[in-house]
């Protein structure tokens, strides 16, 4: 019977301000809050604990309105369990990569040589300032998928009456907060997200960037279906077809992890990103798992 290690961390987050202390904050704009803190508190444990791990976040009402008890519980089995004791959790990631952020003006940080022996590497900000910091929270808040989650989850800072976010451990004396001032720096993406979901469907790639480019790739959905330009976050996919390994032809379709945004400003608008590539099905040809 195959051993299974599970561990659980618990941390706090708090939503401040008169509007949440009135009852006067949109459920929508709340609720993908807290469901991209789940899939960055998940990203995070699998970049800690390993690709394998299984996570699942559970959130409670907290002392106060806007407060939630947030329970992160990760599950690793076989050759995996040993990953679970690592010391650094993912509480700690999550506000080292916030705090990152901020020092970092929400923008890309130079990385300076190789990680020393304690596993950091020395980052340079967009004004020369330079720290030391653990190696992996630099490429996690260096991934696209991060500043996508980090905006859902501090959106609530652009409605009146929102004045900051605190996440803390449990029993933590220094919560890492995001003021409206440090909203700038996480903002990814103008407007309110209304819903945001993950679909895996087949798709026609109409019009590839052979170049490996994430932006601006083509596809359509079905015979009769839609088509429209998305972003491509699978870096592996991209790494493929940029090299050559994936040939790109007329006809060619892959099977994918679809996320679809809707977020409203003025307007409504729809936004759509490929996740993850899990097929490359040529034209007559046998599928091929990337």
């Amino acid at each position: 019977m195959e051993n299974v290690t599970t561990k659980t961390e618990t941390f706090f987050v708090e939503f401040d301000g008169p509007a949440f202390d009135k009852h006067e904050i949109s459920a929508a704009a709340l609720a993908q809050s807290l469901l991209a803190l789940d899939g960055f508190s998940q990203q995070v444990a699998r970049e800690i604990y390993g690709r394998n791990v299984q996570a699942e976040l559970k959130v409670s009402g907290g002392f106060r309105p806007g407060s939630f008890i947030v329970d992160l519980c990760f599950q690793s089995t076989g050759a995996l369990a040993a990953a679970v004791t690592a010391v650094r959790g993912v509480i700690d990631t999550v506000k080292d990569v916030v705090k990152l952020g901020k020092w970092a003006f929400g923008e890309k940080v130079d990385v300076e040589a190789k990680p020393n022996a304690a596993g950091e590497v020395r980052a340079i900000n967009k004004f020369g300032q330079s720290i030391n910091i653990n190696a992996g929270v630099v490429n996690i808040y260096s991934s696209m998928k991060t500043r996508t989650q980090l905006s859902r989850f501090t959106q609530t800072l652009d409605i009146d009456g929102v004045d900051k976010i605190k996440i803390s451990g449990n029993k933590d004396s220094s919560p890492e907060e995001i003021t409206k001032d440090d909203r700038k720096y996480f903002r990814h993406e103008e407007g309110i997200v209304l819903t945001d979901n993950e679909t895996e469907v087949i798709l026609e790639v109409i019009g590839p960037m052979l170049n490996g480019t994430p932006k601006g790739w083509t596809f359509s959905e079905g015979e009769d279906g839609i088509t429209f330009t998305a972003t491509v976050e699978d870096n592996d996919f991209l790494e493929d077809v940029k090299s050559r390994k994936i040939m790109i032809e007329n006809g060619t379709s892959i099977r994918a992890v679809v996320r679809v945004v809707q977020r409203k400003n003025v307007r409504t608008k729809t936004d759509r990103t490929i996740v993850e590539v899990k097929e490359v099905i040529q034209p007559d040809a046998t599928p091929k798992t990337n």
